[in-house]
């Protein structure tokens, strides 16, 4: 079955503390900043009563070079645009993370395959939208933080294809932060919102009809990594243990969903 919001308040009830990402930001090295972020398509998630939380991973505490924490605040504003398409319904994929370049462990057996029903209400056009960003490094060709990787949503088995690559982060206007912050990262930037990337799908999904959304990337092998055969290609020296630093597993956080517009 799918989890389905739909505009009228009707709904097919998530279980308790189900979280559903409306935003991602990364923080900037040692500094603050503030950041904006159109959420338009995704405000179904936000009807009823929610509650919204923040979470930062930060590796900070006394001594670190980037200071002991942050302080975090949050607002919505809401502007009237009659332009916007309009979401009737939104369904979330269920996508968290998967961990890349593992034999044992594929993408596709860690972010499952979704399917989903079509709403009655959906006689207009569909996306998934989807927020990627790839984290770990030292591994073999800097995975999955600093390596260049096509990334694809698979409706019916028909793939489109989305490179999740920032190659503009030495152009953010946070530029007083410490770190390695000006390099190209897999889907985002120090500082920075990530952007979400859309596969457009029209008209395909007709009201009442079933379908798989899968989701894959571009086939990829670490041999720098514990349980490797032979160890070798690690980028940074390191040996193939994990080491909490120079050396981390490589994966991606993804979140998905998709909306149903009006016609």
């Amino acid at each position: 079955s799918s989890d389905l919001v739909a505009n009228d308040g009707s709904a097919e009830q998530s279980p308790p503390q189900t979280v559903l990402e409306v935003a991602r930001f990364i923080t900037p090295y040692g500094v603050g900043g503030s950041w904006d972020l159109d959420v338009t398509d995704l405000q179904l998630l936000l009807a009823g009563t929610r509650r919204v939380r923040g979470f930062i991973d930060t590796w900070v505490g006394p001594g670190s070079a980037y200071g002991n924490g942050w302080l975090l605040s949050a607002s919505m504003r809401f502007e009237v645009d009659g332009t916007a398409p309009r979401p009737v319904a939104i369904q979330p994929l269920g996508w968290t993370s998967t961990v890349y370049g593992d034999p044992a462990r594929p993408v596709s057996g860690q972010l499952l395959p979704k399917q989903i029903s079509v709403p009655a209400s959906a006689t207009g056009s569909a996306a998934v939208h989807v927020v990627t960003t790839g984290h770990g490094q030292g591994n073999l060709d800097n995975c999955a933080e600093f390596c260049q990787r096509n990334h694809s949503i698979v409706v019916d088995g028909q793939a489109s294809k989305q490179l999740v690559w920032r190659s503009d982060c030495s152009k953010n206007p946070v530029n007083n932060q410490k770190g390695n912050w000006q390099y190209p990262r897999a889907g985002w930037c120090p500082g920075d919102i990530v952007k979400p990337w859309r596969v457009e799908l029209g008209t395909r999904l007709a009201p009442g009809t079933t379908h798989t959304v899968g989701y894959d990337v571009d086939p990829y092998v670490n041999s720098c990594r514990p349980d490797a055969a032979t160890c070798g290609g690690c980028a940074l020296g390191t040996g193939c243990g994990y080491d909490g630093g120079a050396h981390t597993e490589p994966y991606y956080l993804v979140s998905g969903y998709v909306i149903y517009y009006a016609p």
